[in-house]
């Protein structure tokens, strides 16, 4: 404080004198000459640096957010549950691609389709049954169960026609679409964490706020698998195999 003080007098000095007037503090007059004009600026330039050298320095930008770690052990289920929901689609389109060729041999060689009538009638029947389950189900693969109807229509129209073989492999795909989407039905049910995005759109954030990254969106009635909570987030795993925060209210 008092170093400040003397700073400020020798201010108050320095510019009275660079204007060849008199101080109202009691000090002396100073010289008129340019001698004392060009000592008072000297003094005016060594006061301000001073000062400003008293000044605060700036405040630190804040620094970035970062993602909150999480343990290994949820990176590794999450990666479990990615890599069998990838095997479980891979061997779907595996079936489908082996009874496409089967079909296409009958066509080219001209045999007529072992399947009967009643066999396409069953098949067709059986789809359908374990297709409206998995709508019942499944209300977040609401694109996978459409794909599943556009099948079953189409082995309906294939039956009409009397191409047995034909609606046989088309209720065959829906089949397969439908037992993948109950098993994954199952393994929610089955799971006491899972929880379900109440929302339109969630996003899936790499930290418990809002600050964090945004990691991908989730849709409404999306379930998910709860690990851990902060305050009043949660870290959830998805179906997927992604991993990230969702607020509280956000999940039912």
């Amino acid at each position: 404080m008092i170093g400040a003080i003397g700073f400020s007098r020798s201010l108050e000095w320095s510019i009275d004198a660079a204007m060849d007037r008199p101080l109202t503090h009691g000090y002396a007059a100073s010289p008129s000459s340019n001698a004392g004009r060009i000592a008072a600026i000297g003094w005016l330039a060594i006061s301000m640096s001073a000062c400003a050298a008293l000044a605060p320095p700036p405040e630190a930008p804040p620094a970035p957010v970062s993602p909150v770690p999480c343990e290994d052990s949820i990176f590794r289920r999450a990666s479990e549950q990615q890599s069998s929901y990838f095997e479980s689609e891979a061997k779907r389109l595996e079936a489908d691609l082996r009874q496409a060729e089967t079909a296409m041999i009958t066509i080219e060689s001209g045999m007529r389709s072992h399947q009967s009538r009643a066999d396409a009638v069953s098949m067709l029947a059986e789809s359908r049954i374990s297709v409206e389950r998995a709508a019942r189900n499944v209300p977040w693969r609401a694109t996978e169960v459409a794909d599943a109807l556009s099948k079953l229509d189409e082995a309906e129209r294939q039956l009409l026609a009397d191409h047995l073989g034909t609606a046989v492999f088309f209720a065959s795909r829906a089949h397969r679409i439908a037992d993948k989407l109950n098993a994954e039905a199952e393994l929610v049910a089955a799971n006491q964490g899972t929880r379900f995005i109440r929302a339109q759109r969630v996003n899936l954030r790499s930290g418990p706020s809002t600050e964090h990254k945004i990691m991908g969106v989730l849709t409404h009635q999306t379930p998910v698998l709860t690990e851990r909570h902060q305050d009043s987030w949660w870290l959830v795993r998805t179906l997927s195999g992604q991993v990230g925060w969702v607020h509280a209210t956000l999940l039912q």
